[in-house]
């Protein structure tokens, strides 16, 4: 609670002011970003790092939340192999 604060929602604790995202940029290996459809982490803010990483690939998981190697397992995994795989094969 301490980093955070009480709440997931509201940051207050030591986290509170620290924003890495205007550093995304920098990032230049491939990304992977999975989220779920239910997921407390909002499209708009996930859409907001798709926008900032060079290499980048978004995958929505359409039955899950925000634990989606719970929720979607089976798709999660897929997802993420398929992403390292083509990630290996690049290089």
């Amino acid at each position: 609670v301490g980093m955070q604060g009480a709440s997931e929602f509201t940051m207050s604790g030591v986290l509170q002011s620290f924003n890495f995202t205007p550093r995304l940029n920098e990032i230049d290996v491939p990304v992977l970003l999975a989220s779920g459809r239910f997921d407390t982490m909002r499209p708009s803010i996930v859409k907001t790092m798709q926008d900032q990483i060079k290499y980048v690939e978004r995958k929505l998981l359409p039955h899950s939340g925000h634990l989606s190697m719970i929720d979607d397992a089976g798709l999660l995994n897929d997802v993420v192999a398929d992403f390292l795989g083509r990630v290996e094969m690049a290089q």
